[in-house]
C-alpha cells in the first residue's frame, strides 16, 4: 500500500515536471524571439525517455511556422471549448485539462489569439472564484458575457 502511494506521488511529480517543460518550450516557441529550436527539444536530456512529450513540443515548433486557420474554424472550435468549460463537474464532456485545447491548436483548428484566450479562460476557471465566474458568464449574468459572445460571433 505504501509503495503504491509512493509510486502515485512519484508519477504525479513526473507529470508536473513534464508539464512545466512543455510550457517552457511553448512560451519560447511563440515568443517574439525564440531562443530554442527543434534540435534543442531533441537534445533535451529531460525528455530522453518521454517521446510523447517530446513529439508534442516538436509539434508546437512546427505549428509556430504555419499560418492560423480561417477565423470561422477557430471561432467554432473556441465556442465548443467554452461550452465544455461551463459543463458541471461530473459531466463526461466537461473540459478538465488543457490537453484538448493544445491538441486543437497543434491540429490548426485554433488561431494563436484564440488559443491564448482559451488558455487564460481555462486557468481562470481552475480557481473557485473563476469557476463561479465561468458559470455566471455562460448564464449571461456578467456584463462582459455579451462582449465575449460578440467576440465569438463577429
Amino acid at each position: 500500500m505504501q509503495q503504491t502511494r509512493a509510486d502515485a506521488l512519484q508519477e504525479k511529480a513526473r507529470q508536473k515536471a513534464l508539464k512545466g517543460i512543455e510550457d517552457e518550450y511553448l512560451k519560447d516557441a511563440y515568443s517574439d524571439n525564440p531562443q530554442k529550436s527543434v534540435q534543442d527539444v531533441i537534445g533535451d536530456p529531460r525528455l530522453k525517455n518521454e517521446p510523447d512529450t517530446e513529439n508534442k513540443i516538436i509539434a508546437y515548433y512546427q505549428r509556430a511556422n504555419k499560418p492560423d486557420p480561417i477565423a470561422r474554424i477557430s471561432t467554432e472550435t473556441t465556442r465548443q471549448f467554452i461550452d465544455k468549460m461551463g459543463k458541471p463537474y461530473g459531466d463526461p464532456d466537461k473540459l478538465n485539462s488543457m490537453e484538448p485545447i493544445k491538441d486543437a491548436f497543434i491540429a490548426e483548428k485554433l488561431s494563436r489569439p484564440d488559443f491564448v484566450f482559451l488558455e487564460n479562460r481555462f486557468k481562470e476557471a481552475q480557481t473557485p472564484e473563476g469557476e463561479v465566474e465561468v458559470v455566471r458568464r455562460l448564464a449571461g449574468v456578467d456584463e462582459n458575457a455579451r462582449a465575449v459572445d460578440d467576440w465569438l460571433n463577429p
